[in-house]
């Protein structure tokens, strides 16, 4: 009888301790969990904060993009203006350069006016005058006959132009000339002139 006792008792204390060991194991177990639970805590954190910074990046680029339409806009406006300015200067540059042409042509001749040097003529006297007036003192890159008339008409390039333009610079007066078709009457007599203006300077 003693020994069933005392094996009763063994095994209550084996089952015991094998609690024991369960609880223990438990307890570990909920610590596990616990930290997995503050782990994932962890994580969707930093997944909220990982979005955050990505809507802000997305916000930033979307009004960097904004930016930039806005100053390609500003761009496109600002090229635009310039091309009308950089149109309406161009026949004041022409009208330069014939009222250089004929300045040199009042030098060259030995006249105050432009009034007083064509006198009574009409334009094809006045041109033949000049034209054999250039020839007979040997006047470098004089112009050829046809550019003299050119200069001596009224013609559209002087209709066009403006007195206020006089301040314009030679490159700015060779640029205005290469506006001017290849092929055309205006831009052959305009590239005679230019070099007589300017003394032998070439478009």
């Amino acid at each position: 009888m003693r020994n069933e006792n005392a094996r009763i008792l063994n095994e209550n204390e084996s089952m015991r301790n094998e609690n024991e060991s369960m609880r223990n194991e438990n307890g570990s177990l909920r610590n596990e969990i616990e930290s997995i639970r503050d782990e994932n805590e962890r994580i969707l954190n930093e997944n909220d904060r990982i979005l955050n910074e990505n809507e802000k990046i997305s916000n930033d680029l979307t009004s960097l993009r904004n930016d930039l339409e806005a100053e390609k806009a500003q761009h496109a406006q600002d090229l635009g203006a310039l091309k009308e300015v950089t149109l309406l200067l161009i026949p004041l540059h022409l009208r330069v350069l014939l009222d250089l042409a004929r300045t040199k042509v009042l030098e060259h001749l030995g006249h105050e006016t432009w009034e007083g040097l064509r006198g009574g003529s009409n334009v094809c006297q006045l041109t033949d005058t000049i034209f054999n007036e250039l020839n007979r003192r040997g006047v470098s890159h004089h112009p050829s006959h046809k550019s003299i008339s050119f200069l001596c008409s009224y013609n559209n390039i002087r209709r066009a132009g403006n007195v206020a333009a006089h301040s314009a610079k030679e490159d700015e007066v060779r640029n205005a000339v290469t506006t001017q078709s290849l092929e055309s009457h205006d831009r052959q007599c305009l590239e005679n002139l230019f070099s007589y203006a300017y003394n032998g300077a070439q478009v």
